[in-house]
């Protein structure tokens, strides 16, 4: 969830990553969907539609780069 919240660059990721050790990317990949998703349902809910298109365009385009 900081990776997305925080809106790292892919450099800052890996370095943030790294910090931690092996790291799984589809995992971390699929928890980026996952927190999307969610985020995206609560924007909605909460009326901040506009919030909740952008966490869910988001979310697509993640599904969309997913290698199953």
């Amino acid at each position: 969830s900081f990776i997305l919240e925080a809106e790292l660059t892919e450099y800052e990721e890996k370095v943030f990553l790294n910090a931690y050790g092996s790291i799984d990317e589809k995992k971390l990949k699929r928890m980026k969907i996952l927190v999307d998703y969610i985020w995206g349902l609560w924007g909605f809910v909460k009326g901040y539609n506009r919030y909740g298109r952008t966490r869910i365009s988001r979310m697509q385009n993640l599904l969309l780069s997913f290698d199953i």
